[in-house]
């Protein structure tokens, strides 16, 4: 432990340095000072446990330097020393909560024994705080544990509300009546820089949030931080509905004012109905889960009310007939991933045509066309758990911001399946090469690395780039720019198209990049082969 020496006679100081054995006792001096306001300064950095210090300093007295001294560390301990037997500055001592008051001149046992109780006393006391730290953080972990487990319930429909008594017992809540409602407070963001690290400390501010606006207001709130994703529940007075929409706003443009740093960084509050009993909490979730899926319908960065309950079934009939479906089960049956594409896209661009702002018609046809993938897949053994697989499924949807992701999550998530199997079925090493050999056909405008496809084929970086050079006969760049620029010779016959432009529609990075490796395959500039092609059809 720590002290500290206040004292105007420096031959005192000098005293109690050689009198006490400070190691005997456990006990380290930090500082020494001759007057209060040097004392209070050095105090101040060396924050000891125990301060022994003279009534009279120049300064600031002793009294007062105590007093200061509580107002920053009230755990510290005070001994004074004084010349003077005044009972007035022995009461006002103890009522500043002084331990012991000695006289001088100083005796060494009597001080021996004083800092002797006061070291037991302090050590027993902060064994105590820390007891009582330890059991408030297992009974925090606990709470929260809790209060996890009832939205985990509320969240699967499996919450069962008797009465608010049982439930703040069951899972250490303060629920009241009133209203009830979930909300789920989305992070959507494109992909970051490599250089730039993804924000976590927004987590934090999103939780000093829902303190900073809610708290106040709420009976209770219950809230659990799935980094992108948080679920809360409010639990209010009707009184309190108006402030507490104000507060959502509030809430929204603090952290829009943090997303504008990041330009693909967005944040949505999707709230679900205001329900005056307990026993609809699970149906506040659900209309909050739906506004969530709501957001693909260029919904971001706002306050999402509950949609307007919509049923699907004959929409998506009109676009998803059984001729339809027939025709899709084939090419899933053959592995035919360009017909499975192109017929994915075309259910969904008619799905936008009629969804009339409902989004979910999106997520009732994606759910479907996943349904009959797993129908047909069953016997394959592609899933050891079709209910675990769609649930994985459905949850890796969350990220998806617009139609156009959900559509590529599907057809990447069957096309990967399909892929996994025929690498395993297959042991030929052509089928790795034909796999890739689809992917550049399919995504040759896009940034295409050899790992990737490695990844794609399941194969190691470095063992592909041999295979594919021994089955191809060019190692895997020098293909992809064969391909590139052989779909670039479509686009130069179009004299509208720049070359910047048609750099970019075939996946180069800009211009100059694109002419160089023109030159070097074909042996003449995308300029010259556009002049050669224009003369040849004029003759």
């Amino acid at each position: 432990m720590k002290v500290f020496i206040a004292d105007d006679e420096i031959f005192v100081i000098e005293l109690l340095l050689h009198l006490i054995d400070w190691k005997a006792l456990g006990l380290e001096v930090v500082g020494t000072a001759k007057d209060g306001v040097t004392a209070l300064e050095q105090i101040k950095k060396s924050n000891p446990d125990i301060v022994i210090t003279d009534i009279r300093m120049p300064g600031l007295s002793g009294l007062d330097l105590i007093k200061e001294i509580q107002a920053f560390n009230p755990a510290a301990a005070f001994v004074i020393i004084s010349g003077h037997n005044n009972f007035e500055y022995a009461q006002t001592a103890i009522r500043f909560g002084v331990k012991d008051y000695i006289l001088k001149p100083i005796n060494q046992k009597d001080l021996t024994d004083i800092l002797t109780n006061l070291t037991a006393e302090l050590k027993k006391r902060q064994l105590h705080t820390t007891e009582i730290k330890q059991l408030s953080e297992q009974f925090d972990a606990a709470k929260l544990k809790m209060h996890n487990n009832f939205l985990e319930q509320v969240v699967k429909g499996t919450f069962k509300a008797e009465d608010s008594a049982s439930v703040n017992n069951e899972f250490l809540l303060n629920l009241q009546p009133g209203i009830f409602q979930f909300l789920i407070l989305k992070f959507d963001c494109r992909s970051f820089d490599e250089d730039v690290p993804f924000p976590t400390q927004l987590y934090d501010r999103v939780q000093a949030n829902i303190v900073k606006y809610f708290e106040s207001m709420c009976f209770e709130t219950v809230y659990s931080a799935n980094t992108a994703k948080y679920h809360v529940v409010l639990n209010y007075s009707p009184a309190n509905s108006g402030k507490l929409q104000q507060s959502l706003q509030c809430f929204l443009d603090d952290m829009e004012l943090i997303c504008k740093k990041y330009s693909n960084l967005y944040f949505t509050i999707c709230k679900g109905s205001a329900e005056t009993d307990l026993s609809r909490l699970h149906i506040s979730c659900e209309n909050a889960q739906r506004a969530q899926r709501a957001r693909i319908l260029n919904r971001l960065d706002m306050i999402i009310e509950p949609p307007v309950l919509y049923n699907s079934g004959k929409d998506l009939n009109k676009i998803f007939p059984e001729e339809a479906k027939d025709s899709l089960k084939r090419n899933i049956e053959k592995f035919d991933l360009n017909e499975i594409r192109s017929q994915i896209t075309q259910l969904f661009t008619l799905a936008e045509g009629i969804c009339d702002g409902q989004a979910e018609l999106i997520w009732a046809l994606t759910e479907r066309i996943y349904n009959l993938f797993l129908d047909i897949t069953q016997n394959l053994g592609l899933f050891p758990d079709r209910s675990e697989e769609k649930n994985a499924f459905l949850s890796s949807l969350d990220n998806c911001m617009n139609v156009v992701s959900v559509r590529a999550a599907l057809i990447s998530r069957i096309t990967d399946h399909i892929n996994r199997y025929t690498a395993l079925e297959d042991s030929a090493d052509n089928t790795y090469i034909t796999i890739a050999k689809k992917y550049i056909a399919d995504h040759y405008m896009e940034k295409i690395a050899l790992d990737d496809i490695a990844q794609l084929v399941f194969l190691n970086p470095v063992y592909f780039s041999i295979l594919f050079k021994q089955e191809v006969g060019i190692n895997f760049v020098d293909y992809l720019n064969k391909y590139r620029i052989e779909i670039s010779k479509e686009y130069l016959k179009d004299i509208s198209q720049s070359l910047a432009g048609i750099a970019d529609l075939v996946g180069f990075t800009n211009a100059k990049y694109f002419s160089k490796i023109f030159k070097r395959i074909v042996g003449i500039t995308p300029s010259q082969y556009r002049k050669k092609y224009m003369r040849h059809n004029q003759l």
